[in-house]
């Protein structure tokens, strides 16, 4: 952040002006080119991990209309308690 006010104050300086550098941008690329064997074991791992998330949803799904069923049954009565 500090090194921004110099470099504006150095490209306002230039005789070309500012230069738009997205374009030229080193940052991360945005797809990775893959070899057929490559992009078989990605696919193959992002399966995986989908299927994992999906029994996940399913067990949580479970819990939660277990719990709501059992909040909504009246407590069961002991028949044993009324016996002297």
């Amino acid at each position: 952040m500090k090194e921004f006010p110099r470099r504006t104050r150095k490209q306002a300086a230039r005789a070309q002006g500012f230069k738009d550098q997205r374009a030229t941008s080193s940052g991360r690329p945005r797809k990775i080119e893959r070899t057929p064997e490559q992009e078989l074991a990605y696919l193959k791992h992002k399966i995986a991990l989908l299927e994992q998330e999906n029994d996940f949803l399913k067990k949580i799904d479970f819990i939660e209309r277990r719990a709501l069923w059992q909040t909504k049954q009246p407590p069961k009565k002991n028949s044993n308690s009324s016996k002297p």
